[in-house]
């Protein structure tokens, strides 16, 4: 099991939660836009609730780095943030930076950015892979979940 996250501290806690639960894990601090394995290394991707924190232009480098380091029908499980962002977003604690990506002017993610997809443009985004499921979580978690899997 391999782990990534550009905040040490997040790395930290995993650390300490995987020994907790006596597992092992290879965890490196970096930047998801950048993956630092090699082609074809993983059987399976898993990005969970992080992808949306960048600018689209980075986002689209992602999914390409996630897609390099797949092996050929590697699957990957991703959320993505859905648009329109949630209504308290539009109480003036957000500022839109780009067209559907958003930051917090305040608070523990001020300056974080997050962006709101479309179902289209995760379709785009997944376009060399063969989709096996996109689920709309919507109200209750304002969020796509997509398997995809890597064409042969």
């Amino acid at each position: 099991m391999y782990g990534l996250d550009s905040a040490p501290t997040a790395l930290k806690l995993s650390q300490e939660w995987l020994e907790k639960e006596d597992l092992n894990a290879e965890l490196q601090c970096g930047d998801m836009s950048e993956l630092p394995w090699d082609d074809s290394f993983f059987d399976a991707v898993i990005c969970i609730k992080v992808i949306n924190h960048h600018r689209i232009a980075s986002i689209r480098i992602t999914f390409d780095e996630a897609y390099r380091v797949l092996r050929t029908n590697g699957l990957f499980l991703v959320t993505a943030m859905k648009n329109p962002p949630p209504t308290n977003w539009k109480n003036g604690k957000f500022a839109e930076i780009e067209h559907h990506t958003y930051v917090p002017t305040e608070g523990h993610e001020k300056d974080v950015p997050h962006h709101c997809f479309t179902e289209e443009e995760l379709e785009q985004l997944l376009d060399k892979y063969d989709i096996l499921k996109l689920i709309d979580e919507s109200p209750n978690r304002h969020r796509y979940v997509a398997l995809a899997q890597k064409k042969a």
